[in-house]
């Protein structure tokens, strides 16, 4: 251990709390860049009836936002519940999984009256019944009636209104069971339940999601989320090198800014490789150098999600290794979508920066190495999305391919339409991290 003035047990401390790619934030102090939403949602629940729906690719933070917002607006009794989305789960499952979040502390249970009037037009439950939910024993639902009741009954005795989070809400497969559970929310607000809904999935819009329901949108506020704001990512390390009192180098934030892509995991998990290779230094370490990052990098790549590093190795390990520039070209840029011509454009450049000695593709081999990519052999790592554009099967992919290709001293544009202003950016949030 040799950060000057920090302990072992200090270090490892830091660390663990600002930097977690394993898992998804839930507190306010270290969600990066997110007021903005943070507010949106506190001004929609300040509103009756409204429930909040995130939505953005996968890996831009969503479930970071909706645990965080869900913290903020519960009880301090207990943490907020979370309910994961499987592919084949029934509705009513669903709506049962809900029930048993909000079953309430079996003390707060119990100094409450069993008689207790609820303000609400849905049908209330016998006191049979009454007794066993709230032990926990949540009977079979079989209508949205028989859920309204239970959960009606089951929010009516919380301290607070419980907040719960539908997390991937995408992964469900039947139209029916998400048409259901939007009626389900539509009867809740309508009926005064008094519970919280922040439901997140992977789409471009509420109707993608859910389908066209009517009145969704007055009971579910959308939130698109994307990806974090430079400054943030940058924050994100900044942060954490303030706490220890060293200096994180200019060139080793903007590199982690602009191979993240946006995306929070891509930063945690290389703001955490460098600060374990400032670590590992032999020499009492008071700011970061190339080499602590080029170390960070190596080790980001061979840590990184397997699902990432399987797909890559699927597209790029073939009898000849010229997908790997072909990737990149495809990842060198800031447009998600991107034409054929324009990518050839930036393969050129990066052979011609990168490897002189070696053969450059002609505009014909280079499209057909591009449809390879689109097929299942190649993984259909690349996709078309109309004549000549292309495009990730999955955004994230493209910050695995900007840290691989870093990895192999590649320097992928960041901004491209920024042109000759591409640190301006930076150039800024330096200026008023220093009072400038």
């Amino acid at each position: 251990m040799t950060i000057e003035n920090v302990s072992e047990n200090q270090f490892r401390e830091i660390i663990r709390r600002h930097f977690t790619p394993g898992r998804a934030i839930s507190s306010s102090e270290y969600l990066r860049g997110r007021e903005a939403k943070l507010r949106q949602i506190d001004r929609a629940f300040n509103s009756e009836g409204k429930h909040i729906f995130v939505h953005g690719d996968r890996g831009v933070g969503k479930t970071s936002l909706a645990r965080t917002a869900a913290f903020i607006h519960s009880s301090s009794e207990r943490a907020p519940a979370t309910i994961e989305c499987e592919k084949h789960v029934t509705a009513y499952q669903l709506l049962r999984d809900i029930a048993v979040k909000c079953v309430p502390a079996a003390d707060f249970a119990n100094q409450t009256n069993t008689k207790k009037t609820v303000k609400a037009g849905f049908p209330l439950l016998s006191g049979e019944v009454v007794e066993e939910v709230r032990r926990g024993h949540i009977p079979e639902l079989k209508s949205i009636n028989d859920a309204l009741s239970v959960i009606g009954y089951l929010a009516s005795i919380n301290a607070k209104k419980p907040v719960i989070v539908i997390d991937e809400f995408d992964v469900i497969a039947d139209d029916v069971t998400r048409h259901t559970f939007a009626s389900f929310i539509k009867h809740v607000s309508d009926q005064e339940v008094g519970i919280r809904f922040i439901v997140c999935g992977i789409g471009d819009s509420l109707d993608e999601m859910i389908g066209a329901h009517q009145s969704t949108g007055r009971y579910l506020m959308p939130i698109p989320l994307e990806r974090l704001p430079h400054d943030a990512r940058w924050e994100i390390i900044s942060s954490a090198a303030s706490e220890m009192g060293v200096v994180i180098d200019d060139n080793s934030l903007i590199r982690t800014g602009q191979v993240s892509d946006g995306f929070p995991y891509y930063v945690h998990l290389i703001g955490e490789k460098l600060f374990w290779a400032l670590s590992d230094d032999d020499e009492p370490v008071k700011q970061s150098s190339p080499d602590h990052f080029e170390v960070a990098l190596r080790e980001a790549s061979t840590e990184a999600e397997p699902s990432l590093k399987n797909a890559y190795e699927r597209a790029t390990q073939k009898y000849t290794n010229d997908y790997q520039q072909v990737l990149w070209a495809v990842a060198d840029d800031s447009s998600m979508r991107r034409q054929v011509k324009d990518i050839y454009d930036s393969y050129k450049r990066l052979m011609d920066r990168h490897y002189r000695d070696k053969e450059v593709m002609d505009l014909t081999k280079f499209y057909n190495r591009m449809n390879a990519l689109k097929t299942e052999r190649h993984g259909s790592i690349i996709r078309t999305t109309g004549a000549g554009w292309f495009e990730f099967r999955e955004n994230r992919l493209r910050g695995y391919v900007r840290l691989v290709a870093q990895r192999h001293g590649v320097d992928l544009e960041p901004e491209h339409h920024l042109g000759a202003r591409l640190h301006t950016p930076f150039l800024d949030y330096r200026a008023n991290k220093e009072g400038r």
